[in-house]
């Protein structure tokens, strides 16, 4: 902000700052002895206003700050999410009280949210904390004493390849048959496959290393960077997506493979293909725990199961399909009992 030499010789600062309603403001004072006295007097002042931003500035300030770390698709996640917040908008940041976020978690269960929804929009707010206190050095977080409303996870479902090659052979469509292919015998993520182009097969793995984000028509990065890989395939696999290449006129190395496939495309592709034959109904996304499934069940080690996943660690698999292993825990015993035979 600038400082003004007086014609007396004293300096004047000039302040600009936004209100409660985010209203641009301007404050002046006059009467300073040195430029260093009005610098000093506008950061004191910047400080102390900072202490008095609402709940919809921090807001505001976070997602600028995450807006050009996060991929485009989370951030229009998390802004979702925050539309919730604005019950307390007007609020001081630094004022909302515990009691505050649980006045307005009632008033979002009398809306008629759910709690998964609640939950989201609650870490939304810890995160704006968290920003604010990094920003202006202070660690109150309101959010910090209450603890998540509770949740029914959904239930995780998956196909035996038996279900899969039933579904398969209700398809016509070569575009749909690859693409539900690739899903269950790779296990990668529906905008990794929608991110897929022509350069990313190869001759006996596909190399996962972007995203595609359908709502904007862009591609973007992967999940993590533990996303970015290559997952080995099988050689029919191969043979079956060397065919559909062959059947795209002239495709060049970065045209997208499924470039008719949306996340929607594929679940109502699902969803209608398994009401219309009576098969076992699972989501897009379960295609990828039936793969999980598929290679637990087969002995295949958990190191290379969560590298062919993308997760950050091998522990993240081992949390998601703990169940499964729970299923295996006799094998230990019958190996040894074959030592003695």
């Amino acid at each position: 902000m600038p400082q003004y030499k007086e014609r007396t010789g004293t300096w004047r600062t000039l302040v600009y700052y936004h209100d409660y309603m985010g209203n641009l403001k301007q404050k002046q004072k006059r009467g300073f002895k040195t430029k260093r006295e009005a610098k000093e007097y506008e950061l004191e002042f910047l400080s102390s206003h900072k202490n008095n931003i609402t709940l919809k500035q921090g807001m505001e300030e976070y997602f600028t700050y995450v807006s050009s770390r996060l991929r485009e698709s989370t951030v229009r996640n998390k802004k979702w999410y925050s539309k919730n917040l604005e019950y307390m908008n007007n609020l001081i940041l630094l004022e909302i009280s515990p009691k505050n976020i649980m006045d307005w978690q009632a008033h979002m269960i009398a809306l008629g949210k759910s709690n998964k929804t609640i939950n989201q929009s609650t870490e939304i707010l810890y995160s704006i904390y968290s920003h604010n206190g990094k920003i202006y050095n202070h660690t109150y977080n309101p959010v910090k004493a209450l603890d998540k409303l509770p949740t029914e996870n959904k239930k995780m479902d998956f196909w035996t390849i038996e279900e899969f090659k039933t579904f398969l052979s209700y398809l016509e469509d070569p575009e749909k048959i690859i693409a539900f292919k690739i899903l269950f015998f790779t296990g990668i993520r529906y905008g990794e496959l929608l991110g897929l182009t022509f350069g990313d097969i190869h001759e006996n793995y596909i190399d996962i290393n972007k995203s595609y984000d359908y709502r904007s028509k862009k591609f973007c990065a992967t999940k993590n960077k533990q996303s970015i890989r290559k997952v080995y395939i099988h050689r029919q696999l191969k043979i079956d997506v060397d065919e559909y290449i062959k059947s795209i006129y002239k495709p060049r190395k970065n045209d997208r493979l499924f470039n008719r496939t949306t996340n929607t495309w594929l679940q109502s592709q699902l969803k209608r293909t398994c009401k219309k034959y009576n098969l076992h109904h699972i989501r897009v996304h379960d295609l990828r725990h039936s793969h999980a499934s598929m290679l637990i069940n087969n002995g295949v080690d958990v190191l290379i199961i969560s590298e062919r996943l993308g997760h950050i660690k091998p522990t993240t698999t081992l949390n998601t399909y703990s169940h499964l292993y729970k299923n295996r825990s006799t094998e230990a015993v019958d190996f040894l009992d074959k030592l003695d035979e």
